[in-house]
């Protein structure tokens, strides 16, 4: 989504997700406290699709 200044308010957040999962079950909560706030007042969303291979 864009912002009304039209800056980006996308954020990548593979590596905050491989950090708290990789090699065990996690719960990770989708909130500015662990991801920021790129935009404020822009609703977000976060969708995860994650798959652990041996």
């Amino acid at each position: 989504s864009c912002s009304k200044n039209k800056r980006s308010c996308g954020y990548d957040v593979r590596s905050t997700i491989q950090s708290r999962c990789r090699g065990q079950k996690c719960s990770i909560a989708a909130s500015n406290d662990m991801f920021g706030d790129p935009c404020y007042e822009i609703k977000k969303y976060l969708h995860v699709s994650y798959e652990c291979i041996e």
